[in-house]
């Protein structure tokens, strides 16, 4: 008789990763943004990247905090919670060290909960680094934003399928991604991706993803994101993604699809260069060298519609490793 066949073994739920991070911002008596609260759980931190010394005021130098996560990755059956407030008049910007992976699983879902909530005159910048998932992962993602209309958000969520380095071609897993954002209250975004089963053949399809192993979304809601399109448009002119972007209400739109990620990647930065008015997160600075590798023609029709973009990525690129952390933004 043959041998019975036995289920792979999974660990207990009560022994998953479940991260937390709540967070609230307010403005100080000084103008500067200062974390009024903050909670961590399940290995999740959020770190602040100490600041050098820049000309713009206190009050228009932005809190800028590193969620890091101590466990190196993902599994599944792993959660993680995101709660960010910014209180009126904030200026965040939240990104990550490195990207997040997310690993294989014998059935369960790895769930990530990101909710923003934006307050009249905040400005909060949303921009982790890439999700990378690997070989069987699944992973079910949901991205929920309450602002006031004349708050500004910036938000970007790039995905990579499968270790390019390591050729690595993915099969069956689950890639779910939900955005809801309401501006007033009412629902003025929505949008969800879901590929469930074999990732690599669903992308390879020419109405999905026509092969491409990587793919990104990034959007601005704010007053003037609308007047920023001729910009951002310029600024991928001979982009090496297949890329776009739209602009309508209030809000700027631009999605980005490729066969390398390191493309998408330049094209992105290129785009949130327009968005952020040339100042990205510090921690994506080793990677931003990247946006400037196409050449000078580039960077002149960018910084020729956005000038405040034209020393920018120099600037960026002189930020290294080594900069220090400190966990109280103050």
């Amino acid at each position: 008789m043959p041998a019975a066949s036995h289920p792979r073994p999974t660990i207990p739920a009560a022994l998953r990763a479940q991260g937390l991070i709540d967070a609230t911002f307010m403005r100080g008596p000084d103008g500067r943004t200062l974390a009024a609260s903050l909670e961590e759980g399940g290995g999740y931190r959020m770190r602040f990247p100490r600041r050098h010394a820049r000309q713009a005021p206190r009050q228009q130098v932005p809190c800028e905090g590193a969620v890091i996560n101590t466990g190196g990755g993902m599994a599944g059956g792993d959660s993680l919670s995101i709660r960010v407030t910014a209180e009126e008049a904030t200026n965040v910007v939240l990104s990550t060290p490195a990207a997040e992976r997310v690993y294989g699983s014998a059935g369960p879902d790895t769930t990530v909960d990101i909710a923003l909530r934006l307050a009249a005159g905040a400005r909060l910048a949303w921009l982790p680094q890439e999700t990378i998932l690997f070989g069987g992962a699944r992973l079910a993602r949901r991205l929920e934003v309450d602002m006031v209309g004349g708050a500004t958000l910036i938000l970007a969520e790039a995905a990579i399928f499968g270790r390019a380095a390591m050729g690595e071609t993915l099969g069956k897993g689950l890639f779910a991604d939900r955005w809801r954002i309401r501006r007033d209250g009412c629902l003025m975004h929505a949008e969800q991706t879901r590929l469930d089963g074999p990732i690599a053949e669903l992308l390879a399809r020419k109405a999905i993803g026509d092969g491409a192993r990587a793919v990104a979304t990034a959007a601005m809601i704010s007053p003037d994101a609308e007047d920023r399109i001729d910009a951002a448009r310029a600024a991928l002119l001979g982009a090496g993604s297949e890329c776009g972007v739209s602009a309508w209400k209030g809000m700027l739109l631009a999605r980005f699809a490729a066969q390398d990620p390191a493309l998408l990647r330049a094209d992105l930065v290129r785009f949130l260069l327009v968005a952020m008015r040339g100042e990205l997160p510090r921690l994506w600075a080793l990677g931003d060298d990247m946006a400037t590798r196409r050449g000078p023609d580039a960077v002149e029709d960018m910084s020729a519609s956005m000038p405040e973009c034209d020393d920018a990525v120099r600037r960026q690129n002189t930020v290294g490793r080594e900069d220090k952390f400190e966990s109280d933004p103050a």
